[in-house]
């Protein structure tokens, strides 16, 4: 529908709760499938908010395969996945804050190349709902990692990372 309709989506919802299979990569992890629309609709999508279908700490999934398809490689591998992505939103997902801050340090790195195509993140969210009243432990694992490691990096101050905004 949305190839055929030639339609721009400029912003995204997602909610993780689509049932795809999982496969196997080479180390023998598994991973869970992106679903295939996301190569029809990701090339002019500019904020992209993940969130999880379910608040029960036991089925908050992982959002490490989208973010795997976010890095932009040294040979301009991954270009055609969200170029244009300026604005992340995170909300009741775990991550990899290193991944994070990696497709935040390649996306800036690549917006350098002569003719690039890919945007760099001007803002990443990452929210938890906080449980009787207290602050989420793994929102305060996630801000002290990231600013660790971007920190030492000029790429902090060009992309504002909030946690729990």
């Amino acid at each position: 529908m949305v190839s055929r309709s030639g339609c721009s989506i400029r912003s995204l919802d997602i909610s993780h709760c689509w049932s795809a299979e999982e496969t196997d990569d080479i180390s023998g992890e598994v991973l869970t499938a992106i679903p295939p629309f996301f190569s029809e609709v990701c090339q002019d999508v500019e904020d992209l908010i993940l969130v999880t279908g379910s608040y029960k700490q036991e089925d908050i999934y992982d959002c490490i395969p989208i973010l795997q398809k976010m890095v932009v490689g040294k040979n301009n591998t991954n270009l055609q996945n969200f170029p244009r992505l300026k604005r992340l939103q995170i909300k009741d997902l775990q991550l990899d804050p290193i991944l994070l801050a990696h497709v935040i340090q390649s996306r800036q790195d690549h917006t350098f190349q002569k003719d690039s195509v890919v945007a760099s993140l001007e803002r990443v969210e990452i929210a938890y709902k906080n449980q009787f009243g207290q602050k989420n432990s793994m929102a305060e694992y996630y801000s002290d990692t990231l600013n660790a490691v971007l920190s030492n990096n000029e790429v902090h101050s060009k992309c504002e990372v909030v946690v729990d905004p």
